[in-house]
């Protein structure tokens, strides 16, 4: 019996000390993830208020290469379909001069609505630097658009993308100047995007393309799109190159459909080849059964 009172006064005393907890403890617990942001501990996001906060953190850290993070779960920031014209959405701020690793680790993110003609640098990541890597993440259901350079994934890229995807309308609307605007990256500077795809229509820049509007000395492969493009000079992998090494574009593909295509070295496939397989074959270095592009052909979708 002695043993019994002890063991229900211990539980007692328990409970005692977690009801007098102030709920700010486990608001804070909710809203800032665990971890430190080193390449061993890394900051473990679930939700929305925690990846605000990991936004916060990283424009304001004065070292940008210790914020390395990874999504433990699907985010969304803004509920229902998100458009140009959603009212009461929650603005996103893009994380500028990002130089550390963020892992999706296979999660999307959603309801990014950034909507600031005056920013020049836009997407759910403003601009990265060198030591950059951005990877396993989708951004979907989402609406960005600034002045300069706008993307899905990033607005001014030098570091390395891979394994991303955008599903989200992307604009950028400095007509008077050379406004770069891509699905996966705006402006690709020194940097490689890897194994991506975008499925959202890219609009109104003046360098415009599906996976990339300029790109610089830089790595694009294994990538496609199938979202609408539209504008004067648009490309649905890149539009203008001003790198030397023209082979380092390699391996992509995309539908057709647009009537004002600027870039003639794309490969273009019709809506018809992509159900068929063939892409996704293409995509996996023409190895059947390769594992970094799948495709359900009964339905006919590239994935």
């Amino acid at each position: 019996m002695l043993k019994t009172k002890k063991f229900l006064a211990g539980v007692l005393s328990a409970v005692m000390i977690i009801s007098l907890m102030p709920v700010s403890a486990f608001a804070a617990s909710s809203r800032i993830p665990s971890g430190s942001g080193t390449a061993d501990d890394p900051y473990q996001i679930s939700n929305a208020t925690q990846l605000k906060w990991f936004a916060s953190k990283a424009n304001s850290a004065e070292d940008k290469t210790a914020l390395n993070a990874v999504l433990t779960d699907d985010i969304v920031l803004n509920e229902g379909e998100i458009t140009g014209e959603t009212a009461g959405a929650s603005e996103w701020t893009p994380i500028l001069n990002y130089n550390s690793t963020f892992d999706g680790q296979g999660h999307t993110i959603s309801g990014v609505f950034v909507k600031d003609n005056a920013s020049d640098y836009v997407g759910l990541f403003g601009s990265t630097d060198t030591e950059a890597i951005i990877e396993n993440v989708g951004v979907i259901n989402s609406y960005i658009e600034g002045s300069m350079y706008a993307g899905g994934i990033v607005g001014y890229n030098s570091g390395i993308i891979t394994h991303c995807f955008n599903e989200s309308d992307i604009y950028a609307k400095n007509l008077t100047n050379n406004s770069d605007a891509g699905g996966i990256a705006g402006n690709l500077n020194n940097g490689n995007i890897t194994y991506c795809y975008n499925k959202g229509n890219i609009l109104f820049a003046n360098d415009m393309g599906g996976i990339v509007g300029h790109k610089n000395k830089s790595i694009v492969s294994h990538c496609y799109s199938c979202g609408e493009i539209g504008g004067s000079y648009v490309s649905n992998i890149f539009h203008r190159n001003t790198d030397p090494y023209l082979g380092n574009i390699s391996n992509f593909y995309l539908s057709t459909g647009n009537s004002n295509t600027y870039n003639s070295s794309d490969n273009y496939y019709t809506k018809e080849v992509f159900a068929s397989g063939k892409v996704t074959y293409l995509l996996n270095d023409q190895i059947t059964g390769g594992n970094e592009f799948y495709q359900n052909i009964d339905l006919g979708e590239p994935d």
